[in-house]
């Protein structure tokens, strides 16, 4: 085997040799990469519901904050930057809608589609007490799934089990227990399209205290 011959086979070889070398790193690369842009990115959530329902409460006990009575939420508001820690998820950006019907039309369709989380909160001591809110709280939550549908597309089952919280609030004003509150609404709920909501992200909450709601939504994300 002559002199040249040697140098071209070794350089042969340092080739494959390199050539095997990145076939194992760069896959490894885009998996880091992937890994950090999930991590840095995080999970952003919108925050819907009926006017005066405690979104706004929700969102400051995210923030680390304890219960005010006298806050006052205005409008369309984004979050301050936080990280929320739950579970294997950190929500790190996202906004807190007014609960008017003037926000819904126009806001909803693009906050559902451009949100991982959608959080859902109504009054439900004035839920069990009034047909209207009753009515109105329904056909928001119809407008809801629509675009959940039309803009997530895939499983309805799947985004409701991952990524759809429904709370009722102002349990403190009601006599009976959150148990006994959820079958009825459950079985007023029970023909709708996305009644599963109501079975397994659902919860009836006295959002005076963070703990109940902290509770929740650790069992389900």
């Amino acid at each position: 085997m002559d002199v040249q011959f040697l140098e071209i086979f070794s350089e042969n070889q340092l080739g494959q040799q390199e050539a095997w070398i990145w076939f194992l790193i760069i896959p490894i690369l885009i998996l880091l990469g992937i890994i950090t842009y999930h991590c840095l990115k995080g999970d952003k959530m919108a925050i819907l519901g009926m006017q005066e329902s405690g979104k706004t409460t929700i969102l400051r006990y995210m923030q680390g904050y304890t219960y005010n009575s006298s806050y006052k939420p205005s409008g369309n508001e984004k979050y301050e930057r936080f990280d929320w820690k739950v579970g294997d998820r950190t929500i790190k950006a996202g906004v807190d809608i007014g609960g008017g019907d003037e926000w819904v039309k126009d806001n909803y369709p693009g906050l559902i589609a451009n949100n991982d989380i959608i959080m859902f909160v109504f009054n439900a001591y004035e839920f069990l007490n009034s047909n209207k809110y009753k009515r109105s709280t329904l056909g928001r939550l119809d407008f809801v799934f629509e675009n959940i549908k039309e803009k997530k597309g895939g499983n309805l089952d799947d985004f409701i089990k991952n990524h759809f919280a429904l709370i009722g609030t102002h349990a403190d004003f009601i006599d009976e227990s959150p148990k006994s509150v959820i079958q009825k609404i459950q079985r007023d709920c029970q023909n709708k399209s996305y009644s599963k909501i109501f079975k397994d992200n659902f919860a009836i909450l006295d959002l005076t205290s963070s703990e109940e709601f902290n509770k929740f939504i650790k069992k389900i994300f």
